[in-house]
Formats: structure tokens, C-alpha cells, sequence
């Protein structure tokens, strides 16, 4: 199963009809939008050259509004997590080295957390920390 980030930024038509397999957000135009979610199971192989993956990365090229990047996050039905980030460059895999038991949410990264601090900003996201939307130097 897929899941993405939400964010405000329709997507292009050709992408929607690439991606009968997914579920799309909605926008008040109607537009397609993000969050994409998985309509059924679907396989992903390990590789960074999913069509996806490699269409997202399309969309951010060729859309200039688009100011951000998009992360998803794979479930696999072993019970593991991949997580996906597409840049306008590059496609980067990540995946947990362990797990630990919790009695409340403890990731630092997002604020969901009780007193926790997000991150400052970074050029370039960090592929398994999530960081809030960035501005690249040339997009100002």
C-alpha cells in the first residue's frame, strides 16, 4: 500500500489517467490533488524506477508552481515501511533499522510529539526525517 503527504498542488490530468490504481485527494475545483493513497494492493519491488516514483518526479519537472517535494510511505504486507522522497533530481529509499515500543507517539520530526521542536530547515531534505516545505534557492 501507498500513501503520500498532503499537500495543496493538483496534478495534471495525464497523471490521474497513468494512475487508475490510486485514490486522489480533492481540491475545491475539483482538481486531483494530493494525498495519493492506494485504491488496492499494489507491489512495489524495490526499485527507484517504479513508474510512481518516476511520474511524480515528471510532474514536479514540468510543473514550476510546484515548490515542494513529495514523500511517501509504502506499507508492505510483511509488516514493513519504505519511505519514498521524489525531488526534482532524485529518487531516495529509506527504511527503519528497528522498532522500538512506545507508550505515546515519540518521533521528533513532524510535531506530532508532546514538546517536541521541528527541525530547522535544510537545502536538501534529509530521506527519513520529514521536514516542512521547503523553498530551494532558486525558487525565492
Amino acid at each position: 500500500m501507498v500513501i503520500s503527504e498532503d499537500l495543496p498542488y493538483a496534478l495534471p490530468t495525464w497523471f490521474v489517467e497513468a494512475h487508475p490504481e490510486l485514490h486522489f485527494g480533492n481540491g475545491v475545483d475539483g482538481s486531483s490533488r494530493l494525498p495519493i493513497a492506494s485504491r488496492f494492493e499494489r507491489k512495489f519491488y524495490g526499485s527507484k524506477d517504479d513508474p510512481l516514483f518516476l511520474d511524480l518526479q515528471r510532474v514536479l519537472n514540468e510543473t514550476a508552481s510546484w515548490r515542494h517535494h513529495v514523500e511517501l510511505i509504502l506499507f508492505h504486507e510483511c509488516g514493513g515501511i519504505t519511505k519514498v522522497l521524489v525531488t526534482r533530481d532524485r529518487i531516495r529509499m529509506a527504511e527503519p533499522t528497528g522498532w522500538s515500543e512506545v507508550d505515546e507517539i515519540e518521533h521528533w520530526f513532524c510535531g506530532c510529539s508532546f514538546d517536541t521542536q521541528i527541525e530547522p530547515a535544510r537545502s536538501e531534505p534529509e530521506i527519513g526525517k520529514a521536514v516542512s516545505p521547503q523553498v530551494g534557492p532558486d525558487e525565492e
